[in-house]
């Protein structure tokens, strides 16, 4: 629960994180190892998730909620 919103633009998704949670989301969605993902870059308070071709943010989504259901958007 380290995250404050999620959003995204074409195939980047950006999470915004409580300072210092970054790392910690990122490396959290990362052992998802959701195929809709190619990879994450995470800052302090912000990660950028990059989409494979062709997976909007909503596929994204809701892909996230299937393995995390209460996730709020």
């Amino acid at each position: 629960r380290g995250y404050v919103s999620i959003d995204w633009s074409g195939n980047i998704v950006v999470i915004k994180t409580f300072g210092g949670y970054a790392n910690s989301v990122s490396n959290a969605l990362d052992s998802l190892n959701m195929d809709e993902v190619l990879g994450t870059v995470a800052g302090d308070n912000c990660i950028f998730a990059c989409l494979r071709e062709g997976v909007t943010g909503q596929a994204f989504m809701a892909a996230l909620k299937e393995r995390i259901p209460d996730i709020d958007d």
